[in-house]
């Protein structure tokens, strides 16, 4: 019976491009807790003196995105 679930021949190909996408936003999801552990306003878009004006006046910016991810993680 468990054959059957996990052979690769019977999952949908949507089945694959959904499982590619959770584990690519799960990956983004990481990169921006370890930007958050080194200062919070790293995971949003534009400066951090921007990014905490927005937050402090009840706005919550957009988050990055996984290259600017990439390049602050660098930086740090």
């Amino acid at each position: 019976m468990l054959r059957e679930y996990s052979s690769a021949t019977h999952i949908n190909i949507s089945s694959y491009k959904y499982g590619v996408l959770h584990i690519f936003f799960d990956f983004l999801l990481l990169l921006k807790e370890r930007l958050s552990r080194r200062l919070p306003e790293f995971i949003f878009k534009g400066r951090v003196n921007e990014v905490k004006q927005k937050i402090s006046s009840g706005k919550i910016p957009n988050t990055i995105d996984l290259d600017e991810a990439l390049e602050r993680l660098e930086i740090v």
